[in-house]
């Protein structure tokens, strides 16, 4: 997705109404997140919103979400 997209203005409900709209949000960054492996100040850019509002859609979304720090391959395992 580029940043031509539009992405929807934020609105101030609260409750269902509220976390439907950061469920929906978050389906829509979960394949950037997954797949694209981007991260999420790197979402927060493209999208315009901030870092704790994309954590808390992808959280709403049911995204699990990678540990802090960078990427690392993990290290080979040495047999016995």
């Amino acid at each position: 997705m580029s940043t031509c997209e539009q992405w929807p203005k934020l609105s101030l409900r609260r409750g269902e109404a509220g976390r439907q709209q950061k469920r929906e949000i978050g389906l829509r960054l979960k394949p950037l997140y997954d797949e694209g492996g981007m991260s999420l100040r790197q979402l927060a850019a493209e999208t315009g919103y901030t870092f704790a509002f994309v954590r808390a859609c992808l959280k709403e979304a049911g995204v699990l979400l990678r540990k802090r720090g960078s990427f690392r391959r993990p290290s080979p395992v040495l047999s016995l």
